[in-house]
């Protein structure tokens, strides 16, 4: 993928965040070599979601895992049926919900521990 100047610069200051989230990145002059992906990421079907994901990436001037778990869940969900799109964000929201239910139930716990 051709870097223009800031996206180099982009990519100098974020090493570390691109390797803790499974990105195995290499620099050769203008170029970014993508060597490696999360396993999420490796079975996309457009040869643009790469690209896509990290020009969208490179433009946020401080990425959070949030933020690339947005971009993630989008360009899996790019290729797909509206009817495909609205059972994969049921499962998102259903998975979410008992994430949110199981923290509420361990801070509840933590709470009667410390007032014991």
């Amino acid at each position: 993928m051709k870097l223009s100047e800031q996206e180099k610069v982009w990519c100098s200051g974020n090493d570390e965040f691109l390797a803790k989230h499974g990105f195995e990145t290499k620099r050769h002059q203008d170029y970014l070599i993508i060597k490696q992906v999360p396993a999420i990421l490796r079975s996309a079907k457009s040869s643009q979601t790469l690209p896509n994901l990290f020009t969208r990436l490179m433009a946020c001037q401080e990425p959070s895992t949030e933020f690339l778990c947005d971009l993630i869940s989008e360009s899996k969900t790019n290729n797909l049926s509206e009817p495909q799109k609205l059972q994969k964000l049921t499962q998102l929201v259903t998975e979410n919900k008992l994430n949110l239910e199981q923290v509420a139930t361990r801070v509840q716990a933590q709470d009667i521990i410390s007032k014991s």
